[in-house]
């Protein structure tokens, strides 16, 4: 790759990041929409134009990036197995 095509496609992702940015400010800006981003939709439309956790984080101003995993990575159901086990744990703890 060429030093300018390498400089195009740094261009490009900064153009994309600064339109993402912009657009958020829009959304959350207009006083007479009643339907605002929420943070989660405002987190997922950062990680869409390639932002890390750890950058999203800084600009929501979150101490780390795992302050907005919430909005990235669904909670995983827990197994059967691992349920019935909690739910075992928590009756021995109640009758002692």
């Amino acid at each position: 790759m060429t030093k300018d095509a390498s400089q195009t496609e740094l261009n490009r992702g900064i153009i994309k990041r600064l339109d993402a940015l912009i657009r958020l400010y829009i959304e959350t800006s207009k006083p007479e929409k009643k339907i605002k981003f929420s943070e989660a939709e405002a987190i997922r439309l950062l990680k869409s134009v390639d932002l890390t956790p750890t950058e999203i984080a800084k600009i929501f101003g979150k101490k780390s990036a795992t302050d907005v995993s919430y909005a990235l990575y669904p909670k995983k159901e827990k197994s059967e197995e691992k349920r019935k086990q909690e739910e075992d744990s928590d009756v021995k703890t109640t009758t002692n």
